[in-house]
């Protein structure tokens, strides 16, 4: 691998860390009351250090630069909007292949229309993305991330509704019907919410909603072909391995629906509880999908028998995968006094995965319990459904809040959630990984010496509890903190 682009000056000099700056102007213009004009416009240039995670977990440096501008109008009931960003960026400064130019624009109408208790809000929004890295390499060898240029687009309508009916019942809904410039096709999103207020003290609520991701310019237009050496343990083999990962223009948009319905109550005018139901499913997600093809030299029939070439090609494809969520989140507020308040909250919870293709074989076991031929499940993969544990079945905490007089306030803090259960792979290697309960509290004293200084300390988690808090991330353990806030 090619090491000029890992940034070895930054791990001596943290004081290059980040390298950033920007101009910033912002004009407005009020001709009267009903209309406005205003106009911000913005340039940065920025380089940091960052850690692109498609060539490992390495140290490397992102440079970027770009201008954006954007004008608003509001005259009456009507709205208008029209925004333009250009820049360019390099993600991993000292490597080919990941730098490029892009371009978007965005423009947005509407109008507010008023009768009685009702109002109606149609819109119409149109965007426009342009990416090339055409001079940044060489096209023909396909040494870039795109080799050449990419183009994304959408149009849409939307209308939103607002009434209110017997000064109890409220009715809001929103519905948006657009077209992909890519993939060519049509698509909708909704929201509806409702809320009724049973009585003085009780609100019922509901809400229902489809949406769905834009598309994604890698996704589409992804054309990155990379050079391998040939395994190790391939005996006299001087051949390569030509990775190819493709992008789809027909990909299906990620969807989720969901619903949620919720209940506040006041048992007395200082305690209140509140209690959620919610409900969602996903479906439309992408992965690549990997196909192996032999091009050159002989038909490999012995593990040590070397191929001149093999190219593997990797394309973006929609997985029969779906994701279903389930939970319930409760809190309970009381508030005694000025002096003293406490709050309770915690939310339990599912989440299910259907249709899960594996045609890894110890994952399959992983998964299953059960031992079965790497060759024939490679040949005709299993779905699987089951229970996924990387969102903790629960998660909870609380908080109180003692000011014993004007000048003394101590604040108290703890959350906390069950164990979490995931997976990765990394190559053809399957990785269990299992991750410990947790919980964390904090401390927080502040004393007000007069009316402009205020000293403070700070304990966060103060149970030392160094575990990982999700997969992947750092384990940190307590931070105590000490200072004095001004107000002048």
């Amino acid at each position: 691998m090619d090491t000029t682009f890992i940034a070895d000056e930054f791990m001596r000099d943290y004081a290059k860390a980040k390298e950033q700056g920007a101009l910033n102007l912002g004009l407005s213009f009020s001709p009267s009351e009903k209309a406005s004009l205003a106009y911000d416009a913005s340039f940065q240039s920025s380089s940091v250090q960052t850690a692109y995670m498609d060539i490992g977990s390495v140290l490397s440096t992102r440079k970027s630069s770009s201008f954006s501008n954007s004008l608003n109008i509001n005259i009456g009931k009507f709205e208008g909007h029209l925004s333009s960003v250009f820049g360019k960026l390099n993600a991993v400064q000292g490597l080919t292949g990941y730098e490029y130019d892009y371009r978007e624009v965005n423009a947005k109408v509407g109008y507010l229309f008023k009768y009685k208790k009702l109002n109606i809000h149609p819109g119409f929004d149109a965007n426009y993305a342009h990416y090339s890295d055409e001079d940044y390499v060489d096209v023909n060898s396909n040494t870039g991330l795109l080799n050449g240029t990419a183009e994304l687009g959408t149009v849409q309508g939307s209308v939103r509704l607002d009434y209110t009916a017997f000064g109890k019942l409220r009715l809001a809904g929103a519905w948006m019907q657009g077209y992909f410039y890519q993939p060519q096709r049509g698509y909708s999103a909704y929201q509806f919410s409702t809320s009724y207020k049973a009585g003085e003290n009780t609100l019922l609520r509901m809400v229902a909603s489809k949406s769905n991701s834009s598309p994604f310019v890698l996704n589409t237009y992804m054309d990155k072909t990379i050079q391998i050496p040939m395994p190790t343990g391939v005996e006299e083999s001087t051949g390569t391995n030509t990775l190819k990962k493709i992008g789809n223009e027909a990909l299906d948009p990620q969807e989720m629906k969901m619903i949620e319905m919720g209940l506040r109550h006041k048992f007395m005018q200082n305690l209140q509880v509140d209690v959620s139901l919610f409900y969602n499913k996903t479906k439309n997600y992408a992965e690549l999908v990997s196909e192996q093809k032999l091009t050159a030299g002989e038909e490999v029939t012995e593990p040590t028998q070397a191929a001149e070439q093999t190219v593997i090609i990797e394309s973006m494809q929609n997985m029969d995968l779906k994701s279903q969520q389930i939970g319930l989140t409760a809190s309970i507020k009381y508030v005694m006094n000025k002096k003293f308040n406490t709050a309770v909250f915690a939310t339990i919870q599912n989440t299910s995965l259907h249709d899960y293709e594996v045609s890894n074989a110890d994952q399959y076991e992983a998964l299953t319990g059960e031992n079965i031929d790497q060759q024939s499940l490679a040949e005709n993969p299993s779905y699987l459904s089951f229970d996924h544990d990387y969102t903790p079945k629960w998660y909870g905490g609380a908080l109180i809040n003692y000011a014993p007089t004007p000048k003394w306030n101590f604040n108290v803090s703890f959350y906390g959630y069950s164990k979490q259960k995931s997976f990765y792979t990394k190559g053809n290697q399957f990785y269990n990984i299992e991750i410990d309960p947790k919980l964390s509290g904090n401390l927080k004293a502040s004393y007000q010496l007069n009316d402009w200084i205020k000293l403070y300390v700070n304990a966060r988690n103060i149970s030392h509890s160094d575990s990982q808090e999700f997969l992947f991330t750092d384990k940190t353990g307590a931070t105590y903190l000490g200072g004095l806030h001004i107000k002048f």
